[in-house]
């Protein structure tokens, strides 16, 4: 009897010491990348974000925007060279399906910008 209660612990221990990968990461530190279409044409955007709290982003591997970034909660506040350095955005993120996240515009009225990231999905390089 002994030794099946030290066996039903020591199982119990061992579980409660795995890795659960199946747990998703909620940092956005790292690399991600989207395949999207503009005018009929695809184009894949790679995201940086460092753990500096700076970001770039490229398009079919070519540097367009260095910005900076805060996190929040669940709100991430950004500024970029494409509007104004000191012009900030406010976005919802939303992680999903292990290695994937989506924003959503709560305030920002630098068009360019939220015409590109409202809405934008990524997914998480491995």
């Amino acid at each position: 009897m002994k030794t099946l209660i030290f066996s039903l612990i020591t199982t119990c221990l061992l579980m409660s010491c795995q890795n659960n990968n199946s747990k998703t990461d909620t940092s956005v530190i790292g690399d991600w990348d989207a395949h999207l279409r503009h005018n009929g044409k695809p184009y894949v955007l790679k995201a940086h974000f460092g753990a500096d709290n700076n970001y770039e982003g490229f398009t079919d591997g070519k540097l367009f925007v260095t910005g900076k970034y805060t996190i929040n909660g669940d709100v991430m506040i950004i500024s970029d060279s494409l509007c104004n350095e000191h012009y900030e955005g406010k976005y919802k993120i939303a992680f999903f399906a292990k290695d994937s996240l989506r924003f959503s515009v709560i305030e920002d009225t630098c068009k360019m910008r939220n015409q590109g990231i409202n809405g934008l999905a990524v997914k998480r390089l491995q």
